[in-house]
């Protein structure tokens, strides 16, 4: 995992969106360690097990669709030529 590009705020990227068999949409992401950090205090736990995270992403996720409690999306360009 990376150390968070900006200090300020922890990150996560999402790598690809797909669907499974039965056409559900499947999230694909990586986090910073701030990002894990940030689960940890959130949470009030010592480490995130992998279903932690997914849960804890996916109610994120929701958050930011609705920008309920300050979520937002900010799409970051892969290409910073565009």
């Amino acid at each position: 995992m990376d150390e968070s590009v900006d200090k300020e705020l922890p990150q996560i990227r999402i790598t690809s969106i797909d669907a499974d068999e039965n056409g559900k949409p499947n999230l694909s992401f990586e986090v910073d360690d701030d990002f894990l950090e940030y689960i940890k205090k959130e949470k009030g736990i010592d480490e995130v097990s992998q279903q932690v995270l997914s849960e804890f992403v996916k109610n994120m996720l929701e958050k930011c669709s609705n920008e309920e409690d300050g979520y937002g999306y900010t799409k970051l360009n892969a290409d910073k030529d565009e």
